[in-house]
């Protein structure tokens, strides 16, 4: 992207330490004040920080080689999915009985991690060597992609917990609903 040296480090540090710091630090004061994971606002504004994430990754593969564009899409994509985190593994672990809680976490980091941060470098690597010049953004592209198909599998999970709820409102103080929409355990 044609940057010198000293500036690429700022950009760096820019991309990996302030957008995420202040995504964890908003997203503790927001939940904080709206409830916590619990309310019903909380899916909400997930989905909608979800949606800024995913926008701004794409657009940081549109603006092409202007790098200060790219570096500032990044760093709010950054910003949003660590507000996001935190805030959807509460989310999931809410929904899981008490006695599957530590299982669950435990579940999610993993898959976080396997199918995540493990990939990812690699996956960069490979699309950006298919490229043709070292302009391409092949490898960026590869990764954002994965916003797309995170952000479709967030709001099929949305759409499906609400159809639950409605289904059942009828029945008083149940907890927990398991995959086939049975009602597996009443307070």
């Amino acid at each position: 992207m044609g940057l010198e040296q000293t500036m690429a480090y700022k950009l760096y540090f820019l991309l990996g330490s302030v957008g995420p710091v202040l995504g964890i630090i908003c997203c503790a004061i927001l939940f904080d004040r709206i409830g916590g994971y619990t309310d019903e606002k909380a899916v909400r504004l997930c989905g909608m920080f979800g949606l800024g994430g995913m926008i701004c990754g794409l657009g940081s593969v549109a603006v092409g080689d202007n790098a200060i564009s790219c570096a500032l899409l990044i760093m709010f994509e950054l910003f949003c999915g660590a507000f996001v985190m935190p805030a959807c593994t509460g989310i999931m672990l809410n929904q899981v009985p008490p006695k599957l809680r530590t299982m669950a976490n435990s579940v999610a980091n993993f898959s976080y991690n396997l199918f995540g941060y493990l990939p990812a470098p690699i996956m960069y690597g490979f699309f950006y060597e298919m490229g043709d010049s070292k302009h391409n953004h092949y490898g960026l592209l590869s990764i954002q992609v994965f916003t797309v198909l995170a952000f479709c599998g967030f709001t099929l999970a949305y759409f499906r917990h609400r159809y639950v709820i409605r289904k059942y409102q009828h029945v008083e103080d149940f907890n927990f609903i398991n995959l086939e929409g049975e009602v597996i355990e009443s307070k």
